[in-house]
């Protein structure tokens, strides 16, 4: 048993230590894309945004017209836009102009303004027949940076991003194949010595009866073992379902980033694609992480004492705001009334992380315009957290299912090969709360998922 004991001890370590690399891993790819972003800038580049304003602003006999939907552009991007005359330095037309920039210009003050500023206002400038056209950005909205990025270099980022996916998902591989030889070789040693025991090696305890007791401890220990291979079978195979999907995504439109003439904006979107793509893998490797260290016992919970009220609501908002599927969702809050003094005890950003993950399960599993329903009670000295939804409901088997898990067990293969980590992390972040979880189907149709936990 020591020896057992020991070896857990040392995946444990490694485990950590294969969190680490992730982590790190995920820091790297973070930092290059918010690099990435500084250099992208808006929506549309100034430059490309000046250059447009040129050609569309038509000059006759000092009457001067420009396209309404720049226009609306300018106001909407909270800009300002003038057109100096080459020789005399005088604003000839102008756009929402600030009263502190001035109405004439020298030639010091168009080289300043070839720095980039005017008046602590971003500008861009672009030469016209008519004069020098200006248009200003708002205070504190761009930086200048003097810098040029060499075109290999920016051609190289898309399969950079990629290398560093790979790289994630390597380390990862290589933790649970570790993981795995580690808990053979320790299950392998305590099941020979149960064989060795069986196999009449000591008659003494044979004669107390204690030969059965032991041959039936081997064969629960199996059974657990088989259910064990066929659940991590079929949860190994909903994980790289969940990994393939974005990758295959990230995969195609690098591809197309690399043979294709895009333009900066199109390049942009492209980006944005291939990063919210990431993103999602980065969520499933946190949500590997968080599993791993409940498993282990590696993450114990915090003892914080907090207004349920106050997380509830704060929890609710950080999640519609950094999730923008819900925009196509119905959310309905429900707080009963009196709550607003009542203390919790706990880890507020597992409970948190509870609670995100059954968000995350309904908006994953239901039809947009789907209403989802939360809410917070106090009843028999118990809060209760429900995350309900008036979807298409789950089967009677997936219920079951459900229902193995939420008692701590381990549940068959689910239907439709679904990894079910999500739940996991709920089930084993209530059960360290000492509290309870309830999954139900509701009439006419939708289902629900109720946390109780102690005051």
């Amino acid at each position: 048993m020591n020896d057992l004991q020991h070896s857990i001890k040392r995946i444990g370590k490694r485990v950590l230590i294969g969190a680490f690399l992730l982590i790190t891993i995920n820091v790297i790819v973070y930092s290059l894309v918010v690099h990435y972003y500084l250099k992208a800038g808006g929506s549309q580049p100034p430059a490309q945004f000046i250059r447009k304003i040129a050609d569309r602003l038509q000059i006759n006999d000092n009457n001067f017209q420009l396209d309404s939907l720049l226009l609306v552009q300018i106001r909407e991007q909270q800009m300002w836009v003038m057109l100096l005359d080459d020789k005399k330095g005088n604003i000839r037309w102008a756009v929402d102009l600030p009263k502190e920039i001035p109405d004439t210009y020298t030639l010091s003050d168009i080289s300043s303004m070839a720095k980039f500023y005017l008046k602590d206002y971003p500008v861009v400038t672009w030469k016209k027949d008519d004069g020098l056209l200006v248009a200003g950005y708002p205070k504190d909205s761009y930086a200048r940076y003097n810098s040029m990025q060499r075109i290999a270099e920016v051609k190289f980022f898309p399969v950079l991003y990629i290398m560093l996916i790979f790289g994630n998902i390597f380390v990862l591989i290589l933790v649970y194949v570790f993981i795995d030889h580690r808990m053979s070789r320790s299950l392998k040693g305590v099941l020979g010595g149960i064989q060795k025991l069986s196999n009449g090696e000591s008659v003494q305890v044979k004669e107390k009866g204690m030969f059965a007791d032991v041959a039936s401890c081997l064969n629960r220990t199996s059974g657990i073992l088989h259910k064990r291979s066929v659940y991590r079978e079929n949860w190994i195979a909903g994980v790289s379902h969940d990994v393939r999907t974005p990758l295959s995504v990230i995969l195609a439109r690098a591809g197309q980033l690399e043979e294709g003439n895009y333009s900066p904006e199109e390049t942009r979107e492209q980006a944005l694609y291939i990063r919210n793509q990431a993103l999602q893998l980065r969520e499933l490797i946190d949500d590997l992480n968080l599993f791993s260290q409940l498993e282990n016992g590696t993450r114990t919970p915090r003892k914080e004492t907090f207004h349920p009220v106050t997380f509830f609501r704060q929890t609710i908002a950080a999640f519609l705001n950094n999730e923008p599927r819900t925009q196509r969702y119905q959310v309905e809050t429900i707080i009963a009334p009196g709550m607003e003094s009542a203390v919790l005890h706990g880890d507020a950003r597992l409970l948190a992380r509870a609670i995100n993950n059954l968000l995350y399960n309904s908006i994953r599993h239901t039809p947009e315009g789907t209403t989802l329903t939360l809410s917070l009670k106090h009843e028999k000295g118990r809060f209760c957290f429900t995350v309900a939804d008036n979807g298409d409901g789950v089967s009677p088997e997936y219920s079951r299912e459900l229902q193995t898990l939420a008692q701590g067990s381990l549940p068959d293969v689910l239907p439709g090969q679904e990894h079910g980590l999500g739940l996991s992390i709920v089930c084993q972040i209530v059960k360290m709360h000492k509290g309870e979880i309830f999954f139900r189907d509701l009439q006419p149709h939708g289902f629900s998922t109720e946390i109780r936990l102690p005051d």
